[in-house]
């Protein structure tokens, strides 16, 4: 059949008995609507209103007693106002101007308890139980006041030692009293408002708990960064085996001793731990903390050890260093890039057995630590050089190189067959080089530069044009004093006494020794 129209649908007028007004009438009906909605959906209705909802066919009111053992005369009151309604005809009108037919009512009404009677999930409580509803739940509140009224006291008394006993001792105590006024009422009503007594304290303890639970995580945390500290090395010293290792252990330790702080500090029956372990609880909150540290530690301890590292290649390099540079030898630059690339390999070796020992080994950490350490070596060598090329010895150790080639501190004694002029050109050679070796970097091969660096220039052009000047006229007069000192040589008698010899033949020349006279005439005239 087709919906009546609103103004014709009949009314379910619903009773309720020993209502003592804690609960809305409001939310009676909305918990009767949604049970005699449940019904409604399981009749057998025209395919047409498969899916009507009851509204569309029935109006539904509730009227509340008062309870007729406590409340006799309000509920004396109440029922001649009910029973008015049935005898001046109100409940059997239309909910509008049109009266609504009666006669199919009764064939709804009875289909209608006959599918209450058929559901057995539909639960309508007994006198009895609605009793001890009402009973029950003026008596939780009762209790829930009387301890929010004493919380101040109990909440002054607490600190980290005492919060679990005497919370559980002050809740353990208002379930006892709740439980010795509510014995004999229905055992169900009564424990389902126990726990909803229990659910409405434990919030009023959770504030002091959170308290005391950030105090003991932020304790584990402050331990945990000292003992992670405590891992790292002095400054320049290589780390003890088994770092990781041992931050795993402490990670362990802190959390254990954190999970044995929130069992000291929780009592029984609170619902809070899992709370604590929810995302950005306090249990996350201290998994990042250990997470952050051990982190922060593995990174400053990798500084650390790529510093002790660099000390290590500085302590290995400086000294060949300054051995090559002080000779200045041709092949200096050759010694020099041996000895970078020996160092380097010695400390990346180094450094890789260090991190591998630790945990903290990786390709590509490797790549970096080798290409640091490389540059690190790279600026050494550079410092060392600038320095020696800025030197004013610059001039005097080139000039020396020509000088060893040439007069040794005019040392050298000149001889008849010697070239003062070729060897000038060899020594002064020699002696610009030395100024080439300081002018520009040849730490590498020319097209083996690595990627992002370059030749670093160690004398300018002006710089330069200067000591090639003071060199040329350093060196100029060692060619004249060479110059003089060959002519003068003794060799030229030594020439001339061998002429001499072939010329006259020895029994003329023993004849000149023994006339000391022919002999002085004959070296006048050789002059």
């Amino acid at each position: 059949e087709e919906a009546p129209p609103p103004a014709q649908r009949p009314l379910l007028l619903f009773i309720l008995r020993d209502w003592d007004g804690s609960t809305p009438v409001e939310s009676l009906r909305e918990t009767i609507e949604a049970d005699v909605s449940k019904i409604w959906k399981e009749i057998k209705k025209p395919s047409a209103h498969a899916n009507a909802p009851l509204e569309s066919f029935f109006e539904l009111q509730c009227e509340a007693l008062p309870h007729f053992v406590y409340q006799k005369d309000e509920w004396v009151e109440s029922v001649l106002k009910v029973a008015e309604r049935f005898s001046s005809g109100e409940v059997f009108e239309g909910r509008g101007s049109k009266d609504v037919p009666a006669e199919g009512f009764s064939a709804y009404a009875a289909q209608l308890w006959g599918a209450i009677d058929r559901d057995g999930d539909l639960d309508l409580p007994t006198q009895r139980k609605m009793l001890s509803m009402v009973r029950c739940d003026a008596k939780r509140k009762q209790h829930q006041d009387a301890f929010e009224r004493g919380l101040a006291p109990l909440l002054a008394s607490l600190s980290p030692h005492n919060f679990r006993d005497k919370a559980e001792s002050a809740v353990g105590q208002l379930e006892s009293d709740f439980w010795a006024e509510v014995n004999g009422y229905d055992a169900a009503v009564a424990s389902e408002t126990r726990q909803k007594l229990c659910d409405g304290v434990w919030p009023l303890l959770q504030e002091a708990h959170d308290g005391y639970v950030r105090a003991a995580r932020e304790d584990e945390e402050e331990r945990f960064t000292a003992n992670v500290k405590g891992l790292l090395p002095e400054e320049e010293e290589m780390p003890k085996a088994g770092f990781s290792a041992r931050c795993e252990e402490l990670s362990s330790e802190c959390r254990g001793a954190f999970r044995d702080a929130v069992n000291r500090l929780t009592p029984s029956g609170a619902p809070w731990k899992e709370r604590l372990r929810e995302k950005d609880g306090h249990f996350d909150m201290l998994d990042n903390h250990i997470k952050r540290e051990v982190a922060a530690a593995k990174k400053t301890l990798a500084a650390q050890v790529q510093a002790a590292c660099n000390t290590l290649l500085k302590s290995s390099l400086s000294p060949k260093l300054v051995e090559l540079l002080d000779a200045s030898a041709p092949a200096m630059w050759a010694g020099i890039r041996k000895a970078h690339s020996h160092s380097v390999t010695d400390a990346s070796e180094r450094l890789r057995a260090t991190l591998q020992d630790v945990g903290m080994w990786s390709e590509a950490e490797g790549a970096r630590s080798a290409a640091s350490l490389q540059a690190y070596a790279d600026v050494l060598v550079n410092d060392k050089v600038t320095d020696k090329a800025s030197e004013a010895s610059l001039a005097d150790k080139a000039f020396g190189r020509f000088d060893m080639g040439m007069n040794r501190s005019k040392q050298r004694s000149w001889k008849l067959w010697d070239s003062p002029d070729g060897e000038f050109h060899k020594a002064r050679v020699a002696g610009l080089a030395v100024f080439a070796m300081f002018e520009v970097s040849q730490l590498y091969p020319e097209g083996e530069w690595p990627k992002g660096t370059k030749k670093q220039r160690y004398i300018d052009d002006e710089r330069m044009e200067r000591l090639v000047n003071d060199f040329e006229a350093r060196a100029a007069p060692e060619l004249a004093w060479a110059h003089a000192v060959r002519a003068s040589s003794s060799t030229h008698s030594s020439v001339m006494f061998g002429c001499l010899v072939l010329v006259l033949g020895w029994n003329e020349i023993v004849w000149l020794l023994c006339n000391p006279l022919y002999l002085v005439l004959l070296l006048m005239a050789a002059g």
